[in-house]
């Protein structure tokens, strides 16, 4: 054989040899379960958009024509519960709705009178007058 030939089949060798797949690094498993993403926009300017990730995660969102917005998203708590809030957005604000939300605390007619004295606005008392008259000092000049 002569001696380019002999080059030849070595620099083929060399090069297919690279190309043979490398083990990298595992692909991680991925659990079973509902997963989804959709995203809808219309001519109008509104859309609705939402996804699950099948572990709990979610949202879903769609905005009106009137420019308001209406959602919900959810998830599993440390306890394992679902936490679902649900809401709205426009022009009275974020208002969220959800039953792990604080709620208003109903206060009775009763204890209603009572609390009064509470939310009365103090009296203003006039500023003492002071004991003695003050002499106010001014200080002029530089520094030395």
């Amino acid at each position: 054989m002569g001696m380019w030939t002999s080059l030849a089949l070595l620099s083929v060798a060399a090069v297919s040899t690279l190309s043979f797949p490398h083990p990298g690094p595992p692909i991680p498993e991925v659990g079973a379960g509902r997963r989804a993403q959709f995203y809808v926009l219309k001519p109008d300017g509104t859309f609705t958009y939402g996804y699950d990730t099948g572990n709990g995660l979610h949202e879903t969102a769609t905005k009106l024509e009137s420019g308001d917005v209406e959602g919900e998203f959810g998830y599993k708590n440390v306890d394992g519960e679902d936490i679902l809030l649900q809401y709205t957005a426009g022009e009275g604000g974020f208002v969220p709705r959800g039953n792990f939300l604080p709620q208003p605390v109903e206060v009775s007619a009763s204890s209603q009178g009572s609390l009064s004295q509470y939310s009365a606005p103090a009296r203003a008392s006039p500023a003492p007058a002071p004991a003695a008259p003050v002499e106010i000092a001014e200080i002029r000049g530089g520094i030395p």
